[in-house]
């Protein structure tokens, strides 16, 4: 058994052994610029951060700077968006702007960008989209373009939040088939990245693609669904819903012997009637409702 309690006995001995460090040039500070003039709007989710206008911001930055703060991290919102995110990567958008106006005074302060869409684009999608599916290979020579315009503006490091890795697969499992997309932001993969490689998912395809079939069948049969069964409805006026009270009756819309609709999800699957079994409620499955009836 460890006691460490010897090692935590007084602030010297703290410090010495610490192993994290929080030091000030090590930190980010987060500054939202928007389209406009005179703005300041505060950000609701974060207390004491706000999003300011280009005439505005430099107050922030200021005080940034009064903090011993050695880098921002840029964030734009437009003033106008449209379906492919163009003013994420136009030379005169917000981010570029806000880059020169603070580099201009104070150039050794880091300036880091984020690269992404869904700030830009009328949908809030973080890339193209085709008929509800996000086009990532047509998506990524406007990353790139919005990163070059950071660079050429002054930004000192992009930060690529946008990138993503999604895998597409078609489900066969009884009689039942559908396509089933898993989406994995890009921060997720760094502990992998070294096996997440064309030739890597290519050559395991190849090798195992029936266990991997199964395995993926195996995980989703796996999965819980939710199963509602709806006893019935009814109406009451408001009146009479102001006025009831404990121990009164509620007649629904359903006779003692009919049959009940059962829900997987918000989906009517199966119809059934009401009984117990095991000291609990329970319903037995009369009829499978099939797609499109």
């Amino acid at each position: 058994m460890d006691r460490t309690r010897r090692l935590r006995s007084s602030e010297a001995l703290r410090s010495m052994v610490r192993e994290n460090h929080v030091r000030v040039e090590e930190l980010i500070y987060p500054v939202f610029v928007i389209e406009g003039e005179n703005i300041v709007n505060p950000v609701a989710s974060m207390p004491e951060i706000n999003q300011y206008s280009p005439d505005r911001v430099m107050e922030e930055v200021d005080r940034v700077i009064e903090a011993g703060i050695k880098a921002v991290l840029l964030f734009g919102i437009p003033a106008y968006k449209d379906e492919a995110g163009s003013g994420a990567y136009a030379e005169d958008g917000i981010v570029p702007k806000a880059i020169r106006l603070i580099k201009a005074k104070y150039p050794e302060l880091i300036i880091i960008a984020d690269v992404c869409l869904c700030e830009y684009t009328s949908h809030g999608h973080c890339g193209l989209v085709q008929d509800g599916i996000i086009l990532n290979d047509e998506t990524l020579p406007l990353l790139a373009k919005a990163a070059v315009t950071y660079v050429k503006a002054g930004a000192d490091v992009i930060a690529p939040s946008d990138m993503i890795a999604i895998v597409s697969m078609e489900v066969k499992i009884g009689d039942a088939e559908g396509f089933m997309n898993m989406c994995l932001p890009y921060f997720t993969l760094e502990d992998v990245m070294d096996n997440l490689n064309t030739k890597y998912w290519y050559s395991t395809m190849q090798k195992d693609e029936a266990d991997y079939e199964e395995h993926i069948e195996s995980l989703i049969k796996r999965i819980d669904v939710p199963v509602k069964a709806v006893l019935g409805q009814s109406q009451v006026s408001v009146n009479d819903f102001l006025h009831l009270q404990i121990g009164d009756i509620i007649r629904l819309d359903t006779n003692v012997e009919s049959e009940m609709d059962v829900y997987v999800g918000n989906i009517k699957k199966f119809t059934a009637l009401p009984g117990s079994s095991k000291d609990k409620y329970a319903v037995r499955v009369t009829s499978i409702v099939r797609e499109g009836e």
